[in-house]
């Protein structure tokens, strides 16, 4: 080759595409197997599609109320206090409560989008989207990583080894506003269940409530 001539390689641009398109899926995948999520609703009401869905066709169950303020405070009791993240969340992501860390958990609310652009394509961020018909969720989530994993900005950062979890404890009377019971269960299933809260945390008993629904009235 003689000084001055030009060179060229030659690049297949669709397979680099699906290499970085395969990677991306193969990050995306081990971090969810990796990533530890509590999930609640931001609906000040009972939702008569909500209670269809995760009672998963059956007709006993329960949900307990709270409140953001309380769930917070909760997480902060057991690690630190809690601080707004560094990160920078998009301009087209709109959240009425910020998204805030504490210690190893961080805690926001869901973005209902279909997608996630490429330059948005952080770890936070594929925890807290879901498609958009998720919309009515409302959701907002707690959420961590295994073996005390810190999220970072670069999913490519991420260890990719698969662990059994982590133990999260909350005080859970401090916690709990009410313990409503699904608008189907029979009189039998209040039963039981009031007889087992009153065997396994007494304190709880006065917080138990039928649905506003009342579907069996």
């Amino acid at each position: 080759m003689r000084e001055g001539e030009t060179i060229s390689k030659g690049v297949n641009l669709q397979l680099v595409l699906k290499s970085t398109m395969e990677k991306e899926v193969s990050v995306a995948k081990r971090f969810k197997e990796n990533t530890y999520v509590n999930c609640w609703s931001l609906n000040n009401a009972e939702s008569y599609a909500l209670w269809k869905i995760y009672l998963g066709g059956s007709i006993n169950g329960v949900a307990i109320k709270s409140t953001v303020s309380k769930l917070i405070h909760c997480l902060e009791t057991i690690d630190k206090k809690a601080e707004l993240t560094s990160e920078i969340i998009p301009e087209s992501i709109e959240m009425n409560i910020p998204l805030l860390q504490i210690d190893r958990l961080k805690i926001g609310e869901v973005s209902y989008k279909n997608h996630i652009e490429r330059s948005n394509f952080t770890k936070t961020n594929l925890a807290i989207t879901k498609k958009e018909f998720y919309e009515y969720e409302k959701e907002i989530r707690v959420f961590g990583t295994s073996n005390n994993q810190y999220f970072s900005e670069s999913p490519e950062e991420y260890d990719l080894s698969i662990s059994d979890g982590f133990h999260v404890g909350i005080d859970i009377d401090e916690l709990i506003d009410s313990i409503v019971i699904s608008p189907y269960s029979p009189l039998w299933f209040k039963h039981n269940l009031k007889v087992l809260i009153t065997k396994l945390n007494s304190s709880l008993i006065d917080k138990v409530s039928d649905s506003e629904i009342m579907i069996n009235s």
